[in-house]
């Protein structure tokens, strides 16, 4: 039982995997790199953003190295954080599965002193279950490192400066008839 629930992830998680990939689309050479004159000397500078699909593959190889492509490297603590918390649940939840599946097959183990057999064989489903969220915790935290990557080194260049406004202004419409006219509304611009 508990491994047709494993190899349900694990096909679930290839078939997104496969499915997203044709959606994953990297900056041209052309559009990576952005020149920008330094004012004191009068010279370009070129500027080479972060490749989204590198980064991507760099998360998916070893966790936390897509973010070190990015520089965030802040985010790397977290990510290793993450996994290690739910591979010390993995491995804690599948010793007491294993203690209890033992017990189960064993009549004079010392758990029949505190236990009844229904209460061990409960016990062993549960831990069971938390073992198996445990592993779809870990697989879920690997997948959003991979993301996060991804979208990290497209949103790179990302303008957040003040320069980003919004504007209301009145809008000039034209009738049925094709006439121009000015009626009651607003139009939304946006200056980046």
């Amino acid at each position: 039982m508990p491994d047709k629930f494993l190899q349900k992830a694990i096909v679930s998680v290839l078939i997104f995997l496969l499915a997203i990939q044709p959606l994953v689309k990297a900056q041209t050479k052309d559009s990576a790199v952005h020149t920008h004159k330094d004012s004191s000397k009068g010279i370009f500078k070129k500027y080479t953003y972060p490749s989204p699909k590198l980064a991507m593959i760099c998360s998916a190889i070893v966790p936390g190295l897509g973010q070190a492509y990015n520089h965030k490297y802040w985010k790397m603590p977290i990510i290793y954080a993450g996994i290690g918390t739910m591979i010390y649940f993995i491995s804690y939840n599948q010793a007491l599965y294993l203690t209890c599946h033992n017990a189960i097959h064993n009549p004079g183990d010392n758990l029949y002193k505190y236990y009844t057999v229904d209460d061990i064989v409960s016990l062993e489903s549960g831990f069971e279950r938390d073992r198996n969220l445990s592993i779809i915790g870990a697989l879920f935290i690997y997948m959003l490192n991979i993301v996060d990557a991804n979208v990290d080194a497209q949103f790179h260049h990302f303008d957040v400066s003040d320069n980003i406004s919004f504007h209301f202004t009145p809008q000039l419409n034209s009738d049925i008839s094709g006439k121009p006219t000015i009626q009651p509304g607003l139009s939304f611009a946006f200056k980046f």
